[in-house]
């Protein structure tokens, strides 16, 4: 197959695609009494994972001998590039493919893509995870919010939502807040309000799913739109970042892409509502 690669060093991610591939092999799940030892062996090993985003297969199906003595004269039929996401061969073709053994395997990359994904099945559908993080609400002297747009390098899917990231160490959420506000976007960090209320997060990224309770801080700009220019951004973040937008909350339906949190209008009002200055 042909795709778009890259790897993925997160620790979690790793230890999660090792004991999924090891209960394959095994023929059961192991037992999280057994996830120490998988994160020291991943660890010892420098192991990553490889992300694969097919977007083309081939096949080169062969001609069959009808007779022995037609051995010096075998050939094969030109081989073919298809799309990952091609329909199915009509129903002629696909029915004289499957009876050869490249034909089958052709067959199964067409209508079953998911078969061959680096990341395992138990991964994508497995138990959420917590992951502590917060967001800042970002408002310009004429109320509109700041969003960055990042790109979701497994899904290629669009997402819009406000500055924020991980709790990093001992940070307190408001530290963290204040980090995650200069890396992203440059801004004054001293322009957040410290009072903060938890939002029910249930997001996806990179294949893995996010559930928890996180703080959204909210901070206010006496400039319109003020200069976005990161100040700190992660590799991993540079390449999947793509822009910014301020705009007011009646703008949210318009954007090209998802929105998280989808209730983020609410969220602002409550925000608004908390107690906060302005």
């Amino acid at each position: 197959m042909y795709c778009d690669a890259f790897v993925d060093d997160d620790p979690e991610l790793v230890v999660d695609v090792m004991m999924a591939v090891a209960g394959r092999m095994s023929g059961e799940p192991l037992g999280d009494e057994a996830r120490p030892f998988v994160q020291a062996m991943a660890e010892e090993e420098g192991r990553v994972v490889l992300r694969c985003r097919p977007y083309s297969t081939f096949a080169q199906p062969p001609r069959h001998l009808h007779k022995n003595d037609q051995e010096d004269v075998i050939m094969h039929w030109r081989s073919n590039v298809m799309a990952w996401d091609a329909p199915d061969e009509p129903a002629r073709q696909a029915k004289a493919l499957r009876k050869r053994r490249v034909g089958r395997a052709r067959y199964a990359l067409a209508s079953r893509p998911k078969a061959l994904s680096m990341t395992s099945e138990a991964t994508l559908r497995g138990r959420p995870l917590p992951r502590p993080s917060v967001r800042i609400i970002c408002l310009d002297v004429d109320g509109r919010v700041l969003l960055l747009q990042w790109q979701d390098p497994v899904t290629r899917e669009h997402l819009w939502e406000p500055p924020g990231g991980g709790i990093e160490g001992d940070e307190t959420a408001f530290a963290a807040a204040q980090r995650e506000l200069h890396e992203e976007t440059g801004l004054d960090p001293a322009r957040i309000h410290e009072r903060s209320i938890n939002v029910e997060r249930d997001t996806t990224w990179k294949g893995r799913r996010y559930v928890g309770a996180e703080p959204f801080f909210i901070a206010h700009f006496d400039t319109k739109e003020p200069i976005v220019i990161p100040a700190g951004l992660s590799t991993d973040e540079e390449q999947n970042i793509r822009r910014h937008l301020w705009c007011h909350a009646y703008d949210f339906a318009s954007l090209d892409g998802r929105l998280e949190p989808p209730e983020l209008a609410t969220v602002i009002d409550q925000l608004r509502n908390s107690g906060s200055p302005r």
